[in-house]
Order: structure tokens, then C-alpha cells, then sequence
């Protein structure tokens, strides 16, 4: 089940992250992003009422940006983080937002690979975006 995420999710949410990337955004940030900032929406992905995936986007006018998308290791490559981004698709559309970015290390080739087959184009290079490391920025066009 896709829905947006609330305050009781947030330990779970750092948790995942965590265990996917060795660091989180933290739970500050998600108390803010959740309750206090109408830019931003957090869905999660629930499987037998565990949080198995998360997705943060953020809306800026016309533009939106994915803040981070994590899916837990045992269930990726089923189809979880691709019903996550179906989601802010929808939404995307309703908002009439024309442009959706992101940035992805250049070592993530699953990511990129990923982001490539729902539409998003690799447009520049950020470099040192992360710790020592590129960053691939890409973006696609929502509406026309």
C-alpha cells in the first residue's frame, strides 16, 4: 500500500535509511518535511504493515525534486519503488508541475538505470554533489 507518510512513521523511515545508505536525512528533517512544510510530500511503501520504501519529493512552483527514494534490499527490483514514483506522477499531474529533477551518485548505475526507464534524462554533472563523488542530475518533463 502507497500512502503519505506520518509522524509515527519517521523512526521506521530513518531506520531504512539507514540500513540502505549508511546515513539519513534524519529525523528533523522528516518532522519538518511531514509537518510543517506544504512544499513536500513523504509517501511510504507498507508491506504486511512494515515501511518497505519511501519517497520524498519536493514542489516548487512549476518544478518538482525528488528529495530521496529508498526501497528496503529485500524487496527491490519488485516493482515497489516504481509504484512510489507512479504515485508522485500522479500528483505531479494534478499540480500541473512540467519538471521533475534529481540527483543520483554516478557509481548508483541500478538507480540510473532505473530513473532512465520511467522518461528522466541525464542532463549535467554536479561535481562533488556528494562526499567525494559526482553526481548525475536528471530531470523529466511531467506535462506539456
Amino acid at each position: 500500500m502507497i500512502r503519505q507518510a506520518k509522524e509515527l512513521d519517521i523512526p521506521a523511515i530513518v531506520r531504512l535509511e539507514e540500513q540502505a545508505f549508511n546515513h539519513s536525512l534524519g529525523y528533523t528533517f522528516y518532522v519538518h518535511e511531514i509537518l510543517h512544510n506544504p512544499s513536500s510530500i513523504i509517501y511510504i511503501c507498507e508491506l504486511n504493515h512494515q515501511i518497505i520504501g519511501v519517497l520524498g519529493i519536493r514542489l516548487l512552483d512549476e518544478n518538482a525534486e525528488i528529495l530521496n527514494l529508498v526501497v528496503d534490499e529485500n524487496y527491490r527490483a519488485q516493482g515497489y519503488g516504481k509504484k512510489l514514483m507512479n504515485e508522485a506522477f500522479k500528483v505531479l499531474e494534478e499540480k500541473q508541475i512540467k519538471n521533475f529533477t534529481l540527483e543520483v551518485r554516478k557509481s548508483n548505475k541500478q538507480a540510473r538505470r532505473f530513473y532512465e526507464s520511467l522518461g528522466f534524462n541525464n542532463i549535467y554533472i554536479r561535481k562533488d554533489y556528494y562526499e567525494n563523488e559526482d553526481a548525475y542530475v536528471y530531470i523529466k518533463e511531467v506535462t506539456l
